[in-house]
């Protein structure tokens, strides 16, 4: 603990805005991991109930059951019961929505399908931003940690290949500490857009059938 808090001091003032970028990060991570737990979390009491309205939902194309057939051929089983299994994912809010308002203008489908879109996204572009801007400002404390150390030897009569050493490796503390926390947010950042992207095509795949029209009658 105590070689951290030395590394952490040698690194020099910009080590203070990398350790708020990545408090920054964590906090991003964490709000956005507790927001897609939430909305994963298993009610069983709910499934049948959901899957047996859809089932006898008689406005979809060809059949009352198209939904859970297209579920069927898109899903993996384990994947098309979570469907239903899961709390309050949006795929099953706009699932609700179409259910309690049959015959509803797309355009008010698209608003909610939007409002939904932005709640899963909430905050995750910052991890973007975080992962490109923590390494800039590690460069710039290396470039500046470099200067110091160069002015210092180049007033210093005969420098010694110690004294150069120590000015780089410490100029370098900034490069190590901004990398760590572009790392996370980077990776954290690809994964929340891959499960707000699966998320995203079951909404279009499901407002497209509910939204084809009533099923045709047959003589």
């Amino acid at each position: 603990m105590t070689e951290m808090v030395s590394l952490f001091e040698r690194g020099g003032p910009l080590m203070w805005v990398l350790l708020i970028l990545l408090a920054l990060t964590v906090g991003v991570l964490l709000d956005r991991c507790i927001y897609f737990l939430s909305t994963s979390l298993p009610r069983s009491s709910m499934a049948e109930h959901w899957e047996r309205r859809l089932a006898e939902y008689d406005r979809l194309p060809g059949s009352s059951e198209k939904l859970l057939e297209h579920l069927d051929l898109s899903l993996r089983p384990i994947e098309r019961r979570a469907f239903f299994l899961w709390k309050e994912n949006e795929p099953l809010r706009l699932a609700r929505f179409l259910l309690d308002h049959p015959g509803v203008h797309p355009q008010e489908v698209r608003r909610f399908g939007e409002d939904l879109i932005w709640r899963m996204n909430r905050r995750t572009p910052a991890l973007a931003t975080l992962s490109q801007l923590s390494p800039l400002i590690g460069l710039l404390g290396t470039i500046t940690g470099m200067i110091v150390a160069f002015s210092t030897i180049s007033q210093t009569e005969s420098p010694s290949m110690a004294s150069l050493a120590t000015g780089i490796w410490e100029a370098l503390i900034t490069t190590a500490a901004g990398l760590i926390v572009a790392i996370p947010a980077q990776a954290g950042h690809a994964i929340l857009e891959r499960l707000a992207a699966r998320r995203i095509h079951l909404m279009n795949s499901i407002s497209g059938l509910f939204l084809a029209g009533p099923a045709e009658e047959h003589p």
